[in-house]
């Protein structure tokens, strides 16, 4: 099954309530589901914790929030 995963924040890194469960989440499901995460970035230094959540997901697509 493909799934679009739309969050924000960014759940990584995982230092937080909402970022640990977001985080688990996507994880779990990754493991027998083709997962995409649509995210907004919070600052342009975020963009440094993508390969992490790409180790799991098809996909990570990111806007910057305005």
């Amino acid at each position: 099954m493909r799934i679009l995963f739309i969050t924000e924040p960014l759940p990584y890194p995982i230092i937080s309530g909402p970022a640990i469960r977001i985080y688990n989440l996507l994880e779990r499901i990754a493991r027998e589901n083709e997962v995409w995460l649509a995210t907004l970035l919070m600052s342009p230094g975020e963009q440094q914790y993508i390969p992490e959540l790409e180790k799991f997901c098809a996909g990570v697509v990111t806007g910057q929030r305005e």
